[in-house]
């Protein structure tokens, strides 16, 4: 026997039935409910269990002493909301009186819970209901249930921690609605609409036409049950894992025999022991039976739904100084070793699923993608101003169409319309930066008309821009994951934990166990961590400035570019190496700014350029070709220089080219360049120049001749010198 913690509800009763066939059961019973003075919550939003990606339903559930569920036909659907709202009502502690309109069983999860046949004596059992809904501090005991799941404490955990996180991604509870669309190949993905796929293997769609879904859930069955979800930031894909992941777990809660969910986030997985997939599991979830789960492992009973590859990191240098392995690769070899993850989905970042180089195991891949304007104007419907703001303003509307930006967006702005307006001619990072700017003042003010704060606004925002700045930097930590050490050396020493728990209070942040937070989503930590850096860059000490330039690299905000290349002109030679490091290394477009920059007369800071092309490698090709021959061209040397440092043979025509360059230095550098490059097809031209040249080029032609050591060129070598003697 348990009493049942109400505290003070705001419902009497949460009615759950089904839409299909129990709108006119469920509003006659409502309204009757109304009439005898009891206050019930019936979600009338009239939208498929696969599309609520909100915790609404569950918000409401809380806030309810008794959930009625109406059973008719439908009910029996495998997808039904009532059997989501009964597992989730369960997992509460909730009662959960069964009100049977048509005579047909309820779920087996509530067959033993007390039954009104509403079908027989609609009046007589609507005067029992009253009774027992109106036991407002009435003890309640669970039925004993007829099939005993060994897993049914972890799934109700589980189920909670669903919501929990849910009600931390969702911003709002109006829906964004999305849908599925087929692309090819997942190794090279392009982003057009809102929920696409692509898929692995042999492509089996018609004329390789690409196919529609209505619903995540209708990809993963489509693929077999193997998925890989990519996303861009902001684009909601643990969002999407965490809806999909509900549904699973409703349906077990309902069914034993129905598959077992195993939902985590791969961030957790050592890259240093490199456990097992079973072995891992267990070790994130303390709840389970082994022996249970390798039972259902044997089955193919499991379904793996694991979020975030990307967080792993890259590959992360050892005490040496050397790269280690990649923790990415090592994570999806130990997957393709493992024959138990039958049933599988895995998220990851677009950007970084390019950048790991090797596809994960898997059936088919879904993209989140990009918002279009009929669902941005459906979002948006109940503040039209803002979408008249997005209307007139191309650049602000492509900013909005990841969900988590149009939430901000709408959260933010809604009433205030005319501060949306000074969005427009802003950039992307200074469009997401205002919107976050107003989303934290808007959370924290929301909050400060409750209680006293213990900080204000400026010192938690530097707080926080402490703990992101730092996350950014640190190859070792997982992104957006701050770690005790971190808080403790980032914060004010007794300071720490205070700050951090205001931060999570206002859903800025939450706690995930272990001494350890995460960011509600990786952009507002870049949002934070940027402002830092900035604030950082104008510090008098080189080594603050050298973090600052690596962070801002390592952030990859396109604002970034004006900061990093600032920083080559930098004073300190540190500084400048490290504004090289961060600009070979970043996805931003700085080719054309680093040849810019060139004209510069300074020669440590044209040394760092030519330092950077170098690095950049293949891509600096055909600029540097370019500026090689464009004549006039007193850079032209420079670009000489940097085409014999890239060992990419596409340099070696126009580096033969520019043994005919008018500028003396140009021909030099030209000839010295295809002396490091090594390709023995410069052989035959580097001779046939040599014979041409003046001495201050003849000896840059003969030390590449050396260089490249064939039996020709040394006999023209041994030719020009016997002619001078």
């Amino acid at each position: 026997m348990q009493t049942l913690d109400v505290g003070h509800p705001l419902y009497d009763a949460f009615i759950s039935y089904a839409r299909a066939d129990g709108v006119d059961e469920a509003t006659w019973l409502e309204d009757e409910l109304h009439t005898r003075g009891l206050r019930t919550w019936r979600d009338t939003r009239g939208i498929d269990p696969s599309h609520d990606f909100t915790a609404e339903i569950e918000r409401a559930i809380e806030e309810s002493r008794n959930v009625v569920a109406c059973i008719t036909p439908d009910v029996r659907r495998a997808d039904s909301f009532v059997r989501r709202e009964i597992g989730y009502a369960l997992a509460l502690g909730k009662p959960v009186l069964v009100a049977r309109f048509k005579e047909v069983p309820p779920p087996i999860s509530v067959i033993n819970h007390t039954q009104l046949d509403f079908f027989t004596a609609r009046d007589y059992q609507l005067g029992q209901l009253e009774n027992l809904l109106r036991q407002k501090a009435r003890i309640y005991s669970p039925p004993t249930s007829t099939v005993v799941d060994p897993f049914r404490a972890y799934l109700e955990r589980l189920y909670q921690q669903i919501v929990r996180e849910l009600k931390l991604t969702i911003l709002s509870d109006a829906v964004i609605p999305l849908r599925a669309h087929e692309t090819l190949d997942a190794g090279q993905v392009t982003l057009p609409a809102i929920l696409t796929t692509a898929i692995f293997g042999d492509d089996d769609t018609p004329n390789g036409q690409l196919r529609d879904f209505d619903s995540f859930a209708e990809a993963f069955e489509t693929f077999n049950n193997r998925l890989l979800l990519l996303g861009e930031p902001g684009a909601g894909k643990t969002t999407t894992l965490l809806a999909f992941a509900r549904e699973v777990v409703a349906a077990r809660l309902a069914d034993s025999s129905q598959v077992l969910p195993i939902l985590t986030r791969i961030s957790s997985w050592d890259i240093k022991k490199q456990p097992e997939l079973a072995d891992w599991i267990m070790m994130q979830n303390l709840l389970l039976d082994r022996a249970a789960f390798d039972r259902e492992i044997t089955q193919g009973n499991v379904l793996f739904l694991l979020d975030a590859l990307d967080e792993l990191g890259a590959a992360r240098p050892d005490e040496s100084g050397l790269l280690g392995e990649d923790p990415r690769h090592a994570f999806i070899d130990m997957l393709a070793g493992s024959e138990i993850a039958a049933r599988l989905v895995i998220t990851c970042r677009v950007k970084e699923y390019r950048e790991i180089g090797r596809k994960v195991s898997v059936d088919g891949a879904v993209m989140l993608q990009p918002l279009d304007d009929e669902r941005l104007k459906q979002y948006l419907s109940p503040v039209p101003d803002l979408w008249t703001i997005l209307q007139g303003d191309r650049d602000l509307k492509e900013a909005a169409r990841t969900p988590l930006l149009i939430a901000l967006f709408r959260f933010a702005f809604a009433r205030l319309p005319d501060e949306a307006r000074g969005l427009r001619d802003l950039d992307l990072g200074d469009v997401r930066d205002k919107i976050f700017e107003l989303y934290v003042d808007r959370r924290y003010a929301f909050e400060a008309s409750k209680r006293a704060m213990p900080y204000a606004l400026i010192e938690l925002r530097t707080a926080l821009g402490e703990l992101a700045f730092w996350n950014a930097l640190d190859f070792n930590s997982t992104a957006g994951v701050v770690s005790e050490s971190t808080i403790a050396t980032s914060l004010p020493l007794g300071d720490a934990g205070s700050y951090t728990d205001l931060a999570c209070s206002l859903q800025f942040m939450t706690p995930i166990g272990d001494g350890k937070y995460r960011f509600l989503h990786l952009l507002l930590r870049d949002h934070f961590a940027f402002r830092s850096a900035q604030d950082r860059l104008s510090s008098a000490n080189s080594n603050t400035r050298r973090s600052a330039v690596y962070a801002l690299g390592r952030l990859g905000d396109t604002r970034a570019l004006k900061y990093l290349m600032d920083a080559i002109h930098d004073g300190d030679g540190e500084v400048r190496r490290a504004a090289a490091l961060a600009l070979a290394s970043t996805d931003l477009p700085v080719v054309d700014s680093l040849i810019d920059a060139l004209q510069t007369s300074d020669l440590e800071v044209r040394n760092s350029l030519i330092f950077t092309l170098t690095l950049i490698g293949a891509d600096a090709v055909k600029p540097l070709a370019d500026l090689l021959h464009s004549s006039p061209s007193g850079l032209g040397w420079l670009a000489a220089t940097a085409l014999g440092k890239i060992n990419d043979e596409r340099a070696l025509s126009p580096l033969i080219q520019a043994l005919a360059h008018p500028l003396t230095e140009v021909r030099f550098c030209a000839a010295t360049a295809l002396g490091e490059l090594g390709d023995p097809r410069a052989v035959q031209p580097l001779v046939q120049a040599l014979s041409i040249s003046e001495d201050d080029v003849a000896t840059g032609i003969l030390a590449a001749l050396r260089k490249l050591g064939t039996p020709e060129a040394l006999d023209a070598v041994h030719r020009w010198y016997s002619s001078r003697h």
